[in-house]
């Protein structure tokens, strides 16, 4: 058990850390307002004020729906100028994933090339992310070129079967015939040869239990609604997709 950082004695050095371990772990536990009044308290301190405490604080603000605080403390965590790499990377690239959310691919390109550690494999949700911003915007050849340079340097690294099908997924909209080729799921298969009513209907098929969705798709899919209506009920068959 973690001792709560409130019974600490002293407000020295020790106690803010444990007050941030204490944050982290809450974020874990999905206790999100500890997360942000801890680190509201240690960024208080100038001293203290360590990126990994601006990117703890904006993934609660996040998950609390607090997107433009979110955001801000993102942007700060990036800038800290006594922050390690990591703490700068993860705050990079969480700013990169909202800015992509919102429809502002000049930015979130940017914000996740710059969340790629040096002389570092970039992790693949960046280049999901980044190939996700090509393909929007017709811009097969530097997807191409991104997928050939991380397969070059770093061969053995990366899965092979998903490097496979983001070379479909390029390949798919460059105009190729894909008609023959298998694909590892039916989840592939459906991002492909994208059908949103399928799709619909598939979710539906495999919710588990009392259906609550219903009715829900009558016309576009909400994130935020699939996520809050499925999520609790998910199953190893249908979490995937």
């Amino acid at each position: 058990l973690l001792m709560q950082a409130k019974s600490y004695p002293k407000k020295d050095e020790e106690y803010y850390k444990i007050l941030t371990e204490e944050a982290r772990l809450a974020v874990e536990m999905e206790n999100f307002q500890l997360a942000i009044d801890n680190c509201e308290e240690a960024l208080s301190a100038n001293e203290i004020a360590y990126g990994f405490n601006y990117q703890l604080l904006g993934i609660a603000k996040q998950a609390l729906g607090q997107y433009k605080s979110a955001m801000d403390c993102f942007k700060m965590g990036k800038t800290q100028e006594n922050a390690q790499y990591q703490a700068k990377s993860s705050c990079s690239y969480h700013l990169g994933c909202l800015e992509m959310i919102m429809g502002d691919y000049e930015k979130a390109e940017q914000n996740l090339k710059e969340s790629i550690l040096p002389n570092m494999p970039p992790r693949y949700a960046v280049i999901e992310l980044l190939l996700n911003i090509y393909l929007r915007q017709n811009r097969c050849g530097e997807a191409k070129k991104l997928l050939e340079t991380i397969t070059s340097k770093y061969p053995s690294y990366y899965d092979k079967d998903q490097i496979k099908f983001a070379t479909m997924m390029i390949d798919k909209k460059m105009g190729k015939d894909l008609s023959r080729v298998k694909t590892r799921s039916y989840r592939e298969n459906q991002v492909i040869n994208y059908n949103e009513q399928e799709v619909i209907e598939h979710i539906k098929k495999h919710h588990q239990g009392e259906d609550i969705t219903m009715g829900i798709f009558s016309q576009k899919v909400d994130i935020k609604t699939l996520m809050k209506e499925i999520k609790p009920k998910l199953t190893s068959d249908n979490i995937t997709v």
